[in-house]
């Protein structure tokens, strides 16, 4: 299995909220980081990726589906630029642009950087977010 098929299925597994399979494509250490300054930015390790990922599947209705325009590989990186579509559980549509650039060591994702439409996630999961933190 080649790189751009692991960072293929990882993102599969963020949007199916399959947590069990994206932790099985990380090394140990493996971090993410999500630019900007969104509800949802920060430099994540593997928990709080794990609970991300779960709270996001809470958040939409059958959970967040792709479509992939490109995947570029170069030594141990590979970009993915892509779509993202959802229904919220409030009702809300989810429909994002992505480029995420994934870095591996020793056959698993050790980095993986997210770029987005910050505002969006602001004004669409924001609200569903502060509202579980309120809970």
């Amino acid at each position: 299995m080649g790189q751009k098929d692991t960072a293929r299925m990882w993102l599969e597994a963020v949007g199916t909220g399959d947590t069990a399979r994206l932790l099985s494509l990380m090394t140990d250490d493996g971090r993410v980081h999500t630019v900007g300054t969104s509800v949802l930015s920060a430099d994540r390790d593997l928990d709080a990726l794990v609970a991300l990922v779960g709270q996001l599947k809470q958040f939409t209705v059958d959970g967040l589906h792709f479509e992939f325009r490109h995947f570029t590989e170069e030594d141990d990186r590979v970009a993915v630029e892509f779509t993202g579509t959802a229904e919220l559980v409030n009702g809300t549509r989810y429909d994002n642009v992505y480029h995420l650039l994934f870095h591996f060591r020793g056959g698993g994702i050790a980095r993986v950087t997210e770029y987005l439409d910050t505002q969006l996630v602001n004004d669409t999961v924001g609200p569903l977010i502060l509202e579980a933190t309120r809970s």
